[in-house]
């Protein structure tokens, strides 16, 4: 599998929860974590952990793979994005 499109993980979570009708109470609900958590996730804070995205997959209804590509994706960004961004004094 792979992912073609540009969204960003929150990008992408949002926008599969529109599709599937679910407010950031419920999503967070479904997958037993805090409001503050799917917020994070949704705006690009944080990514969520790996023993969550399987639980993810099956509330927003798509593969347990693209959940965790998509996450991989971003994770990669970030690190690299911290990397360019470091600067040794």
């Amino acid at each position: 599998m792979r992912i073609t499109d540009s969204l960003t993980f929150g990008e992408w979570l949002k926008s599969r929860m529109e599709a599937q009708g679910l407010t950031v109470p419920a999503m967070a609900s479904a997958v037993s974590r805090g409001l503050v958590a799917v917020f994070n996730w949704r705006n690009g804070t944080h990514l969520p952990p790996s023993t969550v995205q399987a639980e993810l997959a099956g509330v927003l209804g798509v593969g347990v793979d693209e959940v965790r590509l998509r996450a991989a994706r971003d994770r990669r960004a970030l690190h690299a994005q911290k990397s360019t961004t470091s600067v040794v004094a």
